[in-house]
């Protein structure tokens, strides 16, 4: 391994996805399999193929399901922490050293608490904002 910061950063990302592909496809499928049949022939009746009928009907009504997904993939992704500290432990330099990864060692390896307690409360602002504006949007949407 030649050190290259980017290849740490693009297997923490992949290792992310391929943990949680299962989970977020199962959501998917749940929710297209909860919507009646009788709405799926009635729209065969009106669309030339499988593919339109999934995209103009299953699609959209799955639609609220699958934000719910969404929601819990970005909250996961925002406060990931243990796998890309079990990987590579912020390196090859500071190259995958996520906000959460730097709170820890500014906290713990350092032991500056005051800066560590900061960069957490800036951490859960930060959260907050993200997660509210995903509700408004989401919102607008269902609206």
């Amino acid at each position: 391994m030649d050190g290259d910061g980017d290849r740490g950063l693009a297997a923490a990302i992949l290792l992310d996805i391929w943990q949680w592909t299962p989970f977020v496809f199962l959501m998917a499928l749940a929710a297209l399999a909860a919507i009646p049949n009788d709405i799926y022939d009635a729209a065969m009746l009106e669309a030339s193929n499988h593919w339109q009928v999934l995209w103009h009907v299953g699609l959209p009504l799955a639609w609220p399901v699958m934000t719910v997904a969404i929601l819990l993939r970005v909250i996961e992704g925002l406060k990931t922490f243990g796998l890309p500290f079990a990987l590579t432990s912020g390196g090859p330099g500071t190259s995958t050293q996520l906000f959460s990864i730097k709170a820890y060692l500014t906290t713990i390896q350092f032991f500056d608490f005051g800066r560590g307690s900061a960069m957490g409360i800036l951490y859960l602002i930060m959260v907050s904002v993200v997660i509210t504006v995903f509700f408004q949007q989401m919102r607008k949407r269902l609206e």
